[in-house]
């Protein structure tokens, strides 16, 4: 048993342990945005995307995933769906020490990264500024259930975050 959460290369079985257990939030972004479910979500994101890590419990039990899906060169789709257990107090101290260097670690690969936040979604908004995301002012309506959505974007000259 670890001392603390982790960060490991995702399986196959990261993606069937996640999927029914995802935060509310996110299975329903997830089902809004693409129409499919979590399950399908996440072994998509598990091919294809370099890299693909799960954040692990110190316990050793998956509570995120979390990747880049390459777009083209120097430019990735970011993604991370997590469970409840990703905010309690044994994960979530080590998740928002070290989710900075993560995100500054990918930006080398990707320095332009990007994706699409559900405007009800404010805690996951307050964290991708946090890490020096850029947000689009007006949501647009895509997906699935044309439900309005931010994107967010990162690059190079926004990628320090605000104080």
């Amino acid at each position: 048993m670890a001392e603390q959460a982790y960060v490991r290369k995702s399986t196959q079985e990261d993606v069937e342990f996640l999927a029914s257990r995802l935060r509310e939030i996110d299975a329903a972004e997830v089902e809004a945005l693409s129409g499919r479910d979590p399950a399908a979500v996440l072994s998509q994101g598990l091919e294809d995307s370099d890299p693909c890590m799960t954040i692990m419990s110190p316990s050793g039990e998956p509570v995120a995933m979390f990747g880049v899906v390459p777009m083209s060169p120097g430019l990735g789709s970011i993604w991370l769906l997590g469970t409840d257990k990703l905010e309690h107090k044994d994960v979530v101290r080590t998740f928002l020490r070290y989710c900075r260097r993560w995100v500054e670690g990918l930006g080398k690969r990707y320095p332009v990264m990007f994706n699409y936040v559900h405007f009800s979604n404010k805690k996951t908004i307050r964290w991708l500024r946090w890490l020096g995301f850029e947000f689009q002012e007006d949501p647009r309506i895509l997906g699935a259930k044309a439900e309005p959505f931010y994107m967010f974007t990162r690059k190079p000259q926004c990628a320090n975050p605000r104080p």
